[in-house]
């Protein structure tokens, strides 16, 4: 049930994301303003993907750094923080399963996003 309502938290604070705050250009950047940094307890999430080998797939993982960036400079969701970490599986599936591992067991991950494994 917590896992459930996390990403339904998430979903919305993604969504959220994508509204709030104001912008502004300037000399083709764009700026977003929002309600500060995020302070409360980190929700901790993780991502396993192809960073090296010959099949690299590192957009989505980037992707979602960003996206948490931003979410995180408007105040995260409902004051809370996301840790990202991210993790290179190097295209084997058994270097990925212990990358898991290693998320769910030292970075404590509350679940998985943005990856491509």
């Amino acid at each position: 049930m917590f896992r459930k309502a996390l990403t339904v938290a998430i979903m919305a604070g993604l969504a959220m994301a994508g509204c709030s705050g104001s912008s502004t250009s300037s000399g083709g950047t764009t700026a977003t303003t929002g309600t500060g940094e995020a302070t409360g307890t980190p929700i901790v999430l993780g991502a396993i993907s192809t960073n090296s080998g010959t099949n690299i797939l590192p957009q989505a993982m980037k992707a979602a750094e960003a996206v948490f960036g931003r979410l995180n400079h408007n105040g995260g969701i409902n004051g809370h923080p996301v840790d990202y970490f991210m993790e290179d599986d190097g295209g084997d599936p058994a270097q990925a399963a212990v990358a898991a591992k290693r998320l769910v067991e030292e970075r404590k991950v509350a679940g998985f996003v943005g990856g491509g494994s």
